[in-house]
């Protein structure tokens, strides 16, 4: 009987970085938005100035777009798992990064023809 010799490669090596070969984080962001008739929204938390800019905008006409982030963004139920910050009969989806807040924002913008008028930006938290 002839054995078999494994000629599978062995095991690599996995390596966690260290702190010191990690990229340094970059200072915390929040969400600056300028709306079309000139008012700055740009509260301390990005979820709080994402929820702002919706309510101005108005949360139906954002809702009819039928955005979503793993669930819909704006929903008439909560979800049990994602945390929603509730406005009226509403629930909108606040559990995504800042960046990610800052691109829904331009694309909403853009879906309602704003996108020449309204302004986003991330700048450091003071």
């Amino acid at each position: 009987m002839e054995s078999k010799t494994d000629t599978a490669s062995p095991p690599t090596e996995t390596r966690t970085p260290t702190s010191a070969s990690r990229k340094p984080k970059s200072p915390p962001k929040r969400l600056v938005v300028t709306m079309p008739n000139g008012e700055e929204i740009g509260h301390n938390t990005a979820a709080i100035t994402f929820v702002e800019v919706i309510e101005k905008l108005g949360v139906e006409k954002v809702r009819s777009l039928e955005k979503r982030y793993i669930i819909p963004l704006i929903s008439t139920s909560e979800d049990a798992k994602y945390k929603q910050h509730r406005l009226g009969p509403y629930y909108i989806m606040t559990t995504h990064s800042t960046q990610t807040k800052k691109r829904l924002i331009e694309e909403i913008a853009s879906d309602l023809g704003l996108d020449k008028s309204l302004k986003v930006e991330l700048v450091e938290k003071s």
